[in-house]
Formats: C-alpha cells, structure tokens, sequence
C-alpha cells in the first residue's frame, strides 16, 4: 500500500533525478557547441590556407588542405576544390569533376558557387548548355547580393541570353552592382526573378544564344607569325582571354590535332591562331603540349568556343585568362 509519505518520497527523488538529467544535458550541450565553434575555426583557418595556395599558384597544396573538409560536405571547401579541378595546368585537371563539386556546393546556398555553376551552363562546360537554368542560379547568387551574379543578370538581359532582353532590366541590374551592401534595398528590381514569388513575370527562352555578332578582332599586340604543322611555340602567352583546346603528352599528336582545328577555325574566323605551347611538367611525367589560340576579349572567346563545339562536339574547349 502506498502511503502519502511514500508518494512524497517518489516525487522529492523524480525532482532530483530530472535536475541532474537537466545539468547533465546542458553540459553536454555546452561541450558539443565548444566542439563545433572549434571545428568551426579550424574549417576556416584550413580554407583560408588552401585558398592562399591556390592564389599563389601552389594548386596541389591548395587541394591537401582542402579536400579532408570537402569529404565532409563543407560548401566553400567544396567549391574551392571543384575550382582547382578546373585550372588547365592542375596535374589532375578534370572539367567534369569540377563541375560536379561546384554543384554540390551551390545546392548548399554558397553563393560564388552558385556564380561559377551557372557560368560553367552558359559556356556548356561539363554541363550542357542551358541558360535559362544558368540565369536562375545567378538569380539565387544575386539574392545574396553577389555581385558577379548581378554583373551577370544584367550582361544575360542586355542579350536576351535565358530571359527576355530588356535594356532598362540590365541597366537596372548594372546599378545594383554598383551599389554597396550596406545601401542595397530589400525589395529586388521591378520584373526581375530576384525572389520566388517576382519569377513569374520572367519571359524565360531556351532558343536564344549568346553569339557575339561583331567579328572576332585582331589582338592589338602584333601576333606571332603562323607557323607550319609541326611548329612549337615557347614564348609566353599574352595576357588576356585565350581558348585552350586540349592538351597532348606527345607533340605529334598536338600537330594533328592543330591541323584538324585549323580547318574549322578559318570556316568560323580566318584571323584566328592556333600554337602549340610546350612546357615541361612540374611531376616529372614529361613535356605537355597544349594548343592555344591569341588573346581576345572575353565575348569573341565565348562565342568561338560554342561555335567550335557544335562543329567538333568531341573537342574540349576551355577559355582561359593569362596575366603578364
């Protein structure tokens, strides 16, 4: 039989037993907050390393220190890693994995992945082409005040390049980049897609292109001269935008190659070089020969690239920007 001093007995040793259960779980939850602000910290000491390395030029040390926290689905470690895996000189120079990585991390709402991700569909790199996709992962960016992205919404609105041209929509966009943060309003651009709810009133194409309608233009630097089919070219790049359209471990296989894309390149652009660029590789493995075009401007590039894709879609084509 129960007493009412029992009762009581039960009810004072329950009280204790949930006050320890209380104390105990917030000591735990004291230690597991430390531990994450103190991963947290060593994640953003290691990025900021990697991304010193990969400034430098230093791409497999970039990679050490950064791909432990990509394993672990780490967003910026995840784009940083997929933007290694885009540089051309990168020992292990994969465009593929590159653009898998980049969309990983914009799926996590890392804002310059989502930049990189939707220019990668608008080059057809690793992705085919889709700009209408490309513009709604700017939009994503440019929710986040990115202001690549803004730059890129209004560059697509100036060419109708996956939504409807509108002049005064790119200018609109042009002056949002401009302004600083801080001052930036909340409320998005009339008739833009910057918010869930104002998308609908985008005039979304899948049939317009970005095709640059002026001539490719001689660069201003006086070009080399054209060399025959088995010619190499050692000197430096100029600095500026270049394609890079493969690169071969044997010089003999470089000239084939020259020679088949010289045939399309006069059909698309007679002025257009095409060199061999040797250069001997930092692993040990041997001489790399890549085939380059001149330096010109960032347009006339992405407008010969995706015209030598659908002549040559096996081709890899890849525009590179060089500094002196």
């Amino acid at each position: 039989m129960i007493t009412p001093s029992n009762r009581l007995a039960s009810l004072v040793l329950f009280v204790a037993a949930l006050n320890t259960s209380v104390h105990v779980n917030a000591q735990s939850a004291s230690a597991a907050s430390n531990a994450d602000a103190a991963t947290s910290a060593a994640v953003t000491t290691a990025l900021s390393e990697a991304r010193a390395h990969f400034k430098a030029g230093n791409l497999d040390k970039a990679f050490d220190r950064s791909i432990t926290f990509a394993d672990e689905g780490h967003a910026q470690a995840l784009h940083l890693v997929g933007r290694i895996h885009r540089q051309p000189r990168y020992r292990n120079f994969d465009p593929h994995e590159s653009a898998r990585l980049l969309k990983l991390a914009a799926e996590k709402g890392y804002a310059p992945a989502q930049h990189d991700l939707a220019e990668l569909m608008r080059r057809r790199l690793g992705f085919p082409r889709d700009t209408l996709l490309a513009f709604r992962w700017h939009l994503q960016a440019a929710e986040q005040r990115y202001r690549m992205s803004e730059l890129a919404i209004a560059d697509m609105y100036a060419r109708g390049e996956g939504v409807a041209a509108n002049q005064q929509q790119a200018s609109v966009w042009r002056a949002r980049a401009r302004r600083p943060k801080a001052a930036a309003s909340a409320r998005t651009p009339a008739n833009t897609a910057g918010s869930a709810s104002a998308a609908k009133v985008i005039t979304p194409t899948r049939t317009r292109t970005a095709a640059v309608s002026k001539p490719l233009e001689k660069p201003k630097a006086k070009p080399a001269a054209r060399t025959n089919a088995s010619a190499q070219s050692s000197a430096p790049l100029q600095s500026g935008h270049h394609i890079q359209l493969g690169a071969y471990g044997s010089e003999a296989a470089a000239v084939r190659q020259r020679g088949v894309l010289l045939k399309q390149l006069q059909r698309i652009s007679p002025n257009v070089l095409l060199s061999i660029v040797s250069a001997d590789r930092k692993d040990g493995r041997g001489t790399l020969h890549r085939l380059h075009t001149q330096s010109m401007d960032l347009g006339s590039a992405r407008f010969l690239c995706g015209k030598l894709k659908k002549l040559l879609p096996e081709s890899g084509c890849f525009i590179v920007s060089t500094t002196p």
